[in-house]
This record gives structure tokens, C-alpha cells and sequence, in this order.
């Protein structure tokens, strides 16, 4: 990680983008929470599974209040850490849904900001095939940096080590 000494200053939002309950970057985000309050490590966070009642993006220019919500928390803060399950080879429907509708309250809604987007895959794979997609997705947003963190091989039992990496 680029800016890992700039972080957790209470600037920084940890972003689970899953909907699912067995969600195994759920299970690597609220590792990362805990491990985080350990260490007296003082962070923000947003688990964007209490929006799943959040309208599909269509016609309509009113925006929802769910996301007016989600615009709120992660407009502050420098640093954004966003949990990304990757489905066919892309963000899952729900997470892009939120950024859609995201970009259409503000276009640049992640201008200069510092993005980490960390992804857990069972694969073995050194690079994903959402990886370029995704941070070419997320560079329309304007940030300032972006990098894209692949967790492989996905264990339970690697989750420590893998989060000890980052955040050490």
C-alpha cells in the first residue's frame, strides 16, 4: 500500500460493498475492523448491506435517500477503503447500482481522494480480470490515487497474515 502511513487518522472510511451474508470480503472487512480496534487504530466505517433496499438506477433524478446517506459518509474523508466482491469479471450489480447513482448526485465524488479497493477471490490468479476495469471505473470519479489489492487463494485461515500485510 502507496499511503499506508497517511492513514487512520480518522480520515480514512472502511467500505464493506457486499450485500451477501456469507460474503468472504464481508469476512475480510470486519477482520479488518477488529483488528484495526486492537490496535486502537481509529477509522471510519460504512457497510453498504443495510442499502440493499436501494432502487435500481433508472429514468428518475430524484436521488434516493439511501444514497444522499451513503454521499454523507464518504464525502469527508480522505482515504476510502472499499471490500469489492468481484462478480463475472466485475463489481457485483449492487456495488456498481451505488456508484451509478453516486456519480449522478456528484460526477467527482471521490476527487482527491486516496482509494484502496481490496478484493478476496478463491482463485489463484496474480492479477483479475475485474482489477483493470475496476480502476478504470473508478478513475471517472476523479481520485487522487487508486490501487487495487488482490487477496488470492482466499482462506478463513490467511485472513490475518493478508490484513497484517496491509496494515502493519
Amino acid at each position: 500500500m502507496k499511503w499506508k502511513n497517511e492513514i487512520f487518522d480518522n480520515t480514512t472510511l472502511l467500505i464493506s460493498a457486499s450485500s451477501g451474508e456469507t460474503s468472504i470480503n464481508a469476512k475480510v472487512y470486519k477482520y479488518c475492523l477488529n483488528y484495526l480496534q486492537q490496535k486502537k487504530i481509529k477509522c471510519q466505517t460504512l457497510d453498504l448491506k443495510k442499502f440493499k433496499a436501494t432502487p435500481i438506477l433508472c429514468d428518475s433524478k430524484q436521488i434516493p435517500k439511501e444514497i444522499e446517506e451513503i454521499y454523507k459518509c464518504i464525502k469527508d474523508p480522505k482515504h476510502l477503503i472499499f471490500f469489492v466482491p468481484e462478480h463475472n469479471g466485475y463489481f457485483s450489480a449492487f456495488f456498481k447500482n451505488i456508484l451509478d447513482w453516486l456519480s449522478l448526485k456528484q460526477k467527482n465524488f471521490l476527487k482527491n481522494k486516496k482509494i484502496i479497493l481490496i478484493s478476496a477471490s478463491t482463485t489463484q490468479k496474480d492479477k483479475r480480470i475485474m482489477e483493470p476495469a475496476a480502476l478504470n471505473t473508478m478513475k471517472i470519479f476523479e481520485p487522487e490515487n487508486i490501487e487495487f489489492i488482490n487477496f488470492k487463494e482466499y482462506s478463513e485461515e490467511k485472513i490475518p497474515n493478508f490484513v497484517k500485510a496491509i496494515f502493519v
